[in-house]
This record gives C-alpha cells, sequence and structure tokens, in this order.
C-alpha cells in the first residue's frame, strides 16, 4: 500500500510553460533549395537560396540564430524521399498583438533567408571539423611505397 502512495505521489504534474509548438513556422529544406522551382516548392529567391540545403543543415544554421526550435521526422508532400522538417517560434503569441521573437526576423521570409545565408557557413564548419584521411599508402624510409613488409613478393 505504501508502494502505491509514494507511486502516486511521484506523478505530481510538472509545470511547464505553456508553448504551443504546433503555431511555430515549419521549415522543410525544400524551402531553401536553389534547385527547385516554386511550383516544386521553393519559397525564396534563387539568388538567396542554397543548393540541395539537408535537415542538418537547416537545424545547424536555425540553431547559430538562437531561436527556439525543435526537429520532426515529416515529409513534405512534394519531395516524399527527403525526411525532416523543423519548427521554429517566430512570434510570441502569448501577447495580443503577436511580436516577433527577435526583432531582425520579422516575416517567415525573413526567417527562410536568414536560415539559408547561414548554410554555407554551417557547411565549411563541418568539413574543417571533419578528419581527412589520407588515402596513399605508407612511405618506407627508403622512398618506396609499401608496409613493413620490405616488398612481399620478391
Amino acid at each position: 500500500m505504501a508502494a502505491a502512495v509514494m507511486a502516486s505521489s511521484s506523478r505530481r504534474p510538472q509545470f511547464q510553460p505553456q508553448v504551443d509548438a504546433t503555431r511555430w513556422v515549419v521549415i522543410y529544406p525544400a524551402y531553401l533549395n536553389a534547385n527547385y522551382s516554386f511550383a516544386q516548392g521553393r519559397k525564396i529567391p534563387k539568388s538567396a537560396a542554397v543548393a540541395d540545403p539537408t535537415i542538418t543543415d537547416v537545424f545547424e544554421a536555425a540553431r547559430g540564430l538562437g531561436v527556439s526550435l525543435g526537429v520532426e521526422d515529416k515529409c513534405y508532400p512534394r519531395d516524399f524521399f527527403n525526411r525532416g522538417r523543423i519548427r521554429v517560434q517566430l512570434w510570441n503569441t502569448r501577447v495580443s498583438p503577436k511580436v516577433p521573437v527577435h526583432p531582425h526576423l520579422r516575416s517567415r521570409r525573413d526567417l527562410y533567408v536568414a536560415v539559408a545565408a547561414a548554410i554555407p557557413a554551417v557547411r565549411e564548419a563541418r568539413a574543417a571539423a571533419a578528419p581527412t584521411v589520407a588515402a596513399k599508402a605508407p612511405v618506407a624510409a627508403d622512398g618506396s611505397a609499401g608496409g613493413a613488409s620490405g616488398g612481399g613478393g620478391e
């Protein structure tokens, strides 16, 4: 009986801020893809878009902007094979009228352009952080290519 009382008392409701993530702005990578037309789902001008963004690129770029965000495992209906989307809190809906959370991101389009502009820097940082693997065979002290076996087939 005491265990049942302990278990029920540990299930007290947790008070968390009331955040309605369904009201956040959705970004699919297709919105920022320079290889897509507007009919295929691109939402920003081709000059501001990037070639073939991934969900990881979009997530890292949005996180670099300092916005509240979440990742969802959903598919874009026009491009079903590329999975993933992010939701970004663009407006504070607790006050009336709603106000932007960040003053420099006043609309969806501003958000899309800012995320797309940050993606090249994200890609460069990822490439710089990735370890480079030498594709060459080890060179012996006498200058011949090969391992420590000394020739092997002679």
